[in-house]
């Protein structure tokens, strides 16, 4: 049997079987997935936010990526974090395999962003970063995961160092 839930002013489907009862855990944890999504708010596409982070950001890489983030205390926002990403033209001609990595990023960071939400709350900044895709080649997703938890930790490290 389909349910839905509302959240935010958006209904979410809600499926439960029909032979088992209906309890509110398993409304929390479809809730729980619910905030695992990637949400447009959370991506970074303002013109004037991209340029001002390609002037103003901090830079390292972490193959296969070239990350550009800030770190800023002054705005609330919904969302700790936002997130860009870039696959050059150069090296993927075709659409279809630039759409497919960041498909593949987007998924990395989807799956591991909780990490980082939970030290940017405990220290009460938001960040912006860019993360540009550089290798010439499709890299398997368990590689661009590993990558995205590595780049997510040396994220996590330099909020520790502008905290203290």
């Amino acid at each position: 049997m389909l349910l839905y839930f509302k959240r935010e002013g958006r209904r979410f489907p809600f499926f439960y079987n029909n032979h088992q009862k209906y309890n509110k855990n398993s409304l929390i944890l479809n809730m729980q997935r619910a905030d695992q999504k990637l949400s447009k708010n959370e991506r970074l596409k303002s013109r004037k936010l991209i340029q001002e982070l390609f002037e103003k950001a901090q830079i390292f890489h972490q193959y296969p990526f070239k990350v550009l983030f800030s770190f800023n205390n002054f705005e609330k926002l919904k969302y700790p974090a936002q997130i860009g990403i870039s696959v050059s033209k150069r090296n993927f001609k075709h659409a279809v395999d630039r759409n497919r990595i960041k498909r593949k990023i987007k998924e990395s960071y989807r799956q591991n962003k909780h990490l980082l939400y939970n030290d940017l709350e405990k220290f009460d900044q938001n960040l912006r970063f860019f993360v540009i895709y550089t290798a010439k080649a499709d890299i398997d997703y368990s590689i661009i995961e590993e990558s995205m938890t590595q780049l997510i930790k040396k994220i996590m490290k330099k909020l520790n160092h502008v905290e203290l």
